[in-house]
């Protein structure tokens, strides 16, 4: 792999809507400090507790996150 080609982190997630704000930053800053293009994959693993309401809002505001949501824990 080349170090100018993109990548794409996966990050099961499950029952953490008070968390994701640190998880997400702290990814964030890390992946923009490298040289590469990337994506940020956030699935929601059947969460119960507003996760998927706030992968929501943090995906408007960053383009280059996306997320998945799963109904039921896989």
């Amino acid at each position: 792999m080349h170090e100018t080609e993109a990548v794409s982190v996966v990050l099961p997630v499950r029952d953490l809507a008070d968390s994701l704000a640190g998880i997400v930053g702290g990814w964030r800053t890390f992946l923009d400090g490298g040289k590469r293009e990337y994506e940020l994959l956030l699935v929601d693993d059947g969460s119960r507790d507003g996760t998927a309401d706030k992968l929501a809002e943090i995906a408007k505001k960053h383009p280059k996150i996306r997320t998945l949501t799963h109904e039921s824990p896989r």
